[in-house]
């Protein structure tokens, strides 16, 4: 008996080994459509990149719904933290701006006027920033303009360089790939060469 046929789990891991270099390239590359004599070849996620795209977009929108979005944009707490940056811009607003855009009015107005000018401000603020976030919201899903920028965006050539990154960020899994395609061929050349030994008894 040749002892040569003591290396088929060898020879089978490494064969399993190869072929999962094959699959994993494939996987990737090549990123354009390459013409190999009557043949057109691209790597699986270039070729469904767009389906990818609106697959990772669907579940992105389906986990964050822009009322979801809006309504935490409109909550009391949010609302009232808006109101605080705004304080400033209205003072600011009824003691400098207007006496300088109206200054025959502004000879009329004194501190007391100004204040109630601004708690008026900010009461109706209060009520008309809801509105307009809800409507404005409303309006970004009618148009899908979300979804639009989200697109263009992963479409651009951003989204390629991730996709080029993307090897080297999977490196330590295609590695894993590579020794369980090798550890499995091994076991089935154990199991050929058993089924070998015991035919050539």
């Amino acid at each position: 008996m040749n002892n040569l046929i003591y290396t088929i789990p060898i020879l089978s891991g490494v064969c399993s080994w190869l072929c999962s270099l094959v699959i994993v390239h494939f996987i990737f590359y090549p990123a354009n459509k390459t013409k190999i004599a009557v043949f057109t070849i691209q790597g699986l996620f270039p070729s469904k990149k767009k389906a990818i795209i609106e697959k990772l977009l669907n579940e992105c929108l389906a986990i964050v719904s822009l009322d979801d979005v809006a309504s935490s944009f409109v909550l009391p707490t949010q609302i009232e933290k808006v109101i605080q940056f705004v304080d400033p811009h209205v003072d600011h607003f009824l003691r400098v701006k207007l006496s300088e855009k109206m200054p025959v009015i502004s000879m009329f107005i004194g501190e007391k006027t100004i204040a109630d000018l601004k708690q008026v401000f900010m009461e109706e603020l209060l009520v008309l920033f809801p509105k307009v976030i809800t409507q404005y919201f409303e309006e970004m899903q009618a148009n899908n303009t979300i979804q639009n920028q989200i697109s263009q965006k992963l479409n651009s050539n951003e989204f390629d360089e991730i996709y080029k990154n993307l090897p080297s960020l999977l490196s330590k899994q295609i590695k894993w790939v590579k020794w369980t395609f090798f550890i499995v061929g091994c076991i089935i050349g154990l199991i050929q060469l058993a089924f070998t030994l015991l035919i050539l008894k």
